[in-house]
């Protein structure tokens, strides 16, 4: 050892983000805007939103014929991160639900997470500037004292955002609470979300946390 600072990251939250710069986005887009969308979240006057954001009436957006090789390709870009980035080569895992979020002028989502899942997606369809970042919030690791920063990081920072851009793929562990900013621009803000559990065996056999899951279909 060395008299001079050892810097560990430790029990870190994982997110990945990429462009997918060969996905035909407009492609895609022809497919969602033909959906139904409603509210999303819980009733809007309970979630203290003014303008809340759109999300698609169906849950498995993915297992539309026409967006099957989508659901392939996310499921690829998943398993490099999954087994290069976290390790977990010996786990399978499988998407759960998958929707559309719309969020038109002036509009944002309220904060919430995933529940029911492990780890969380988001591809980006359509965006510009101004469409609104996505704000990622520490919740659960919090200090009572505020001190001033420098600058910020990832080690002193309590929320994130990124501005997301045509084609950019998120993945992050669901339980990080997040919410879509205001939509300031003058189009209309598409994003694909998905969720995703591990499936298979779980656990050290003859132990009492010991699964073994499966996806009903």
């Amino acid at each position: 050892m060395t008299n001079q600072n050892t810097i560990l990251t430790l029990f870190p939250k994982v997110f990945c983000v990429k462009i997918l710069n060969d996905l035909d986005n407009n492609k895609i887009l022809k497919i969602v805007k033909q959906e139904k969308y409603h509210q999303s979240g819980e009733l809007q006057k309970e979630l203290n939103v003014e303008n809340i954001s759109l999300s698609s009436d169906t849950k498995n957006i993915l297992e539309n014929k026409k967006l099957l090789f989508l659901k392939k390709i996310l499921l690829k870009e998943f398993y490099t991160f999954k087994n290069d980035v976290l390790k977990y080569t010996k786990n399978n895992f499988e998407i759960t639900t998958s929707w559309i979020a719309l969020c038109n002028k002036k509009q944002k989502s309220n904060l919430h997470n995933h529940q029911n899942c492990m780890y969380s997606g988001i591809l980006y369809l359509q965006t510009n500037e101004n469409s609104g970042d996505i704000m990622f919030d520490d919740l659960v690791n919090f200090s009572n004292f505020k001190l001033d920063c420098d600058s910020y990081n990832t080690y002193n920072s309590k929320s994130w955002r990124i501005k997301p851009v045509n084609n950019m793929l998120i993945f992050f562990p669901s339980e990080i609470y997040h919410q879509v900013l205001e939509n300031n621009s003058n189009i209309d803000r598409y994003s694909l979300a998905f969720n995703l559990i591990p499936t298979g065996k779980l656990g050290y056999k003859n132990s009492d946390s010991y699964v073994n899951l499966k996806i009903l279909k």
